[in-house]
């Protein structure tokens, strides 16, 4: 490193193959019989007075055969607990000082035939019978509180859930539906416009929009 000019570059690479799979990369950290086992920490280092470097994980874009071309799958998971809670799996951007947070975004790729890729986010199953046991997983979504003063200032975070636009039949549709019980009472489902400290209360709008101009 140094006189202005990029540091070294480390490669490392599977063996190509012309009639088999390419040859597999594994880096793994060390195990414990007693212990934790080793961390494994893939890091970008600071830019002193710039911007940090980036970390790419990702796989190349499939061949060309027809049948079997098919993009690589990435995976991340936690391992399974024989005694205790599993692993958690968090995802998050730094917080900043001079401007905005960092931005998270999932998105399924575009597909030319059969239906689009689908999105799941499900929360974990408890499979203990016992009547003391824990409730499932729960999911939770909450957008950002501002701590601007003033009644001009900005105001919270907004929650938006949308189904898909369609050129040549319905839009999507959104079903929001409580659990089902099969011994007891069904889930609740509350919908609620908040309290304002010193003013209004929200408001709650359930309308349809205006007909389009077909006669028909």
């Amino acid at each position: 490193a140094g006189g202005g000019r990029t540091g070294g570059i480390i490669s490392i690479s599977g063996g190509g193959s012309s009639s088999a799979s390419g040859g597999h990369v594994r880096i793994a950290s060390g195990k414990a019989t007693s212990n934790t086992g080793g961390f494994l920490s893939l890091i970008a280092e600071q830019g002193g007075a710039t911007t940090s470097g980036s970390v790419v994980v990702k796989t190349v874009n499939s061949g060309t055969s027809t049948t079997d071309g098919v993009s690589g799958h990435l995976t991340f998971s936690s391992g399974i607990a024989s005694a205790g809670s599993s692993g958690e799996i968090m995802v998050g951007t730094g917080d900043a000082t001079g401007g905005k947070g960092g931005s998270i975004s999932m998105q399924v790729g575009s597909g030319n035939q059969n239906e689009g890729g689908l999105v799941t986010i499900k929360g974990g199953k408890t499979t203990n019978v016992a009547s003391f046991a824990g409730n499932g997983g729960s999911i939770y979504m909450e957008a950002g509180e501002t701590q601007a003063a003033g009644t001009d200032a900005a105001h919270g975070g907004t929650v938006s859930i949308m189904g898909g636009q369609s050129s040549s039949k319905y839009g999507g549709h959104i079903k929001i539906s409580t659990g089902k019980n099969s011994g007891h009472t069904g889930g609740f489902m509350s919908l609620i416009a908040d309290q304002g400290e010193t003013t209004s209360s929200g408001s709650i709008v359930i309308k349809s929009t205006n007909a389009g101009t077909d006669t028909t």
